[in-house]
């Protein structure tokens, strides 16, 4: 059991440095969740009344180029979080929490621009929820993925020690 600490006294614990910073990489990727959440139910809530008024048809090419920004999108999350994730561990022990915090929050932010692609795709070709649902789950699936596992932060406490014993 830790030693609890007075607010005025720092910490010279590393895990608790650590856990400070799974604890603020999770709070900011459920933040990016959360208005993810919010972002679907304003999109719903806007194509809601556009379902009801008459819309001229639009071309194959629209609905096309909406699907492949929606994979791009989902991509270049993936893609992110797995370059930035390879490179917190073996970054400076300085960059450590700074890499991990953004491997984890940026592609979470990547993944909930799918959000407004789905609301375009919705204004512009058809707003049934069976056509705007793939929009709406590839930041949710995405975000979930970012949400830092305690295995992960280990990793980096693995690799400070190892520099530590390669320094000695």
């Amino acid at each position: 059991m830790r030693p609890t600490l007075e607010p005025d006294q720092p910490s010279t614990d590393p895990g608790h440095e650590r856990d400070g910073c799974l604890e603020r990489t999770r709070s900011s990727v459920l933040n990016v969740l959360v208005a993810v959440g919010l972002s679907i139910a304003v999109s719903g809530w806007l194509l809601r009344a556009r379902a009801e008024s008459p819309r001229p048809r639009p071309t194959k090419a629209v609905s096309d180029a909406l699907y492949v920004s929606l994979i791009a999108l989902a991509v270049a999350s993936y893609a992110t979080r797995r370059l930035m994730g390879a490179r917190a561990p073996r970054a400076p022990a300085g960059r450590r929490d700074h890499l991990f915090y953004w491997s984890h929050v940026g592609p979470a932010l990547i993944a909930a621009l799918a959000v407004p692609l789905g609301l375009a795709y919705g204004w512009l070709v058809s707003p049934r929820l069976d056509a705007v649902i793939p929009f709406w789950a590839v930041p949710f699936a995405l975000g979930f993925l970012s949400l830092p596992r305690q295995a992960e932060l280990l990793d980096l406490g693995r690799s400070s020690s190892q520099d530590g014993a390669s320094r000695s």
